[in-house]
């Protein structure tokens, strides 16, 4: 697979900017940041119209705001689109294992793998004519 842009981003929450929610939010997306970075076959751009796809946070569920569940960890809930194609998915914090970013960037790899090859696809070259040679076999 080649390198890949990808534009992430997050939208306010209607609670504002500094809303527990937004925060969450923007930590997630730091996280995921540089999670993609590290795997070094995407490239994570500043301004969408530089990116051949986009990842949004659209939510992060947290049970930190719950003492007894605190140890449970996160769920973030990501949509990805890419020209007319959209997919939503979640990922979770695993107990003692991979954290909700490091799902993520894994699932986001393979979908722009994925695009890449099927866009890779459609531009094989066609041979005019097919030549067909009768065998002695």
């Amino acid at each position: 697979m080649s390198a890949s842009s990808v534009y992430l981003f997050v939208r306010t929450p209607p609670d504002g900017p500094t809303s527990p929610l937004a925060l969450r939010r923007l930590k997630a997306l730091q996280a995921l940041r540089d999670e993609l970075r590290r795997r070094g076959d995407v490239i994570v751009t500043a301004a969408p119209k530089h990116a051949e796809s986009q990842v949004e946070i659209t939510n992060v569920f947290a049970s930190d705001d719950n003492p007894m569940l605190r140890d449970c960890g996160r769920v973030i809930v990501l949509r990805l689109s890419a020209g007319d194609e959209r997919l939503d998915f979640v990922c979770a914090d695993a107990p003692a294992g991979l954290s909700a970013e490091q799902q993520a960037a894994g699932r986001i790899c393979v979908w722009l793998e994925r695009v890449d090859r099927e866009a890779a696809s459609h531009h094989l070259p066609v041979p005019e004519k097919l030549t067909v040679a009768p065998s002695n076999c």
